[in-house]
């Protein structure tokens, strides 16, 4: 069935929505994380290796975050020189490279959690529960069919 053209504004009014959100968002982010001396793009880093104490090997890391392998090398470099990561061989296969967090990485994240929750919860607060959801389950949607396009 074809769109009328009310529904095709409609459709890029949302798009057009999104990606302004998206890009407010970006904004905020990089001037938070601008204190700490990292990016939005460490930081997550950071916060997915927290959850792995055993830590993950570079190509899962990418694969979460959805990096590239040149952008993650750049990434982990310079939190290694910050001696917020370590990378070790992995003993099963040398291929592949295990980056943890240190401990001293794991001081650096718990000294940011508190005002970067504080700055979401700021940022997500005045939605109701319900329209949490429903944003929730209409991003994941997008997202599903982002991923299904571009693989």
């Amino acid at each position: 069935m074809l769109k009328t053209m009310k529904e095709k504004n409609h459709n890029h009014e949302t798009l057009l929505n999104l990606v302004k959100t998206s890009t407010l968002i970006s904004s905020l982010a990089s001037k938070f994380f601008s204190e700490f001396k990292i990016n939005a793009a460490q930081f997550n880093i950071l916060m997915t290796l927290n959850q792995f104490e055993e830590g993950l090997s570079q190509r899962d890391l990418s694969e979460k975050l959805i990096l590239t392998k040149s952008n993650m090398v750049g990434l982990i470099d310079r939190l290694e020189a910050r001696k917020l990561v370590k990378r070790t061989m992995n003993t099963e296969d040398r291929r592949f490279n295990c980056i943890a967090l240190t401990e001293q990485g794991k001081v650096f994240l718990k000294s940011i959690e508190t005002d970067y929750f504080a700055e979401v919860d700021a940022l997500i607060n005045n939605i109701e529960d319900k329209e949490k959801k429903v944003l929730n389950n209409s991003l994941t949607k997008i997202s599903l069919y982002l991923t299904q396009k571009l693989n």
